[in-house]
């Protein structure tokens, strides 16, 4: 099988907030994706992780044609487990000690969206989600100014 990703600086008013990754495996029987994605200092909690993950398995779904998107946050993450919930993410165990944290080794929990699930929770229009950096619902082939400088990004599709 062919692996394949790619590593896209996440920017809010112009600095620098975080990072957001996917790896694909594009064999035909294994067509999924994982998702990561790191956050630093004031950029938690804002809603922003959420959104990149959100639209990264959109993308992943709908434009890349993927049937699973995988995620792993630690254990302990329970910020991250409920913003991938929000995105529809699933838990379906935990992988032991697999992830470094100082000189400890940590769990993970692994999280999963089937296309079929995905597909259930977009009945509502595409146009519909409101992103935590704009004032108002936007396409999401579109960005908008908001008065704070911040601008709504998005996957041009």
């Amino acid at each position: 099988g062919v692996l394949a990703g790619l590593h896209v600086a996440l920017q809010v008013d112009g600095e620098l907030a975080g990072l957001i990754m996917y790896e694909e495996v594009l064999w035909r029987d294994y067509f999924s994706a994982r998702i990561d994605v790191a956050l630093g200092g004031t950029r938690v909690g804002r809603g922003l992780g959420t959104e990149a993950v959100w639209l990264l398995a959109r993308w992943l779904i709908e434009v890349g044609g993927h049937h699973r998107i995988t995620i792993d946050p630690a254990a302990a993450n329970a910020r991250a487990i409920r913003a991938y919930e929000k995105v529809g993410f699933v838990v379906e165990g935990v992988l032991r000690q697999v992830l470094r944290d100082g000189d400890d080794w940590v769990d993970a929990v692994v999280m999963s969206i089937l296309a079929p699930e995905w597909a259930a929770q977009a009945a509502r229009p595409w146009w519909d989600y409101r992103s935590p950096y704009c004032s108002r619902s936007v396409p999401m082939n579109r960005c908008c100014s908001v008065a704070s400088r911040r601008r709504c990004w998005a996957w041009r599709a």
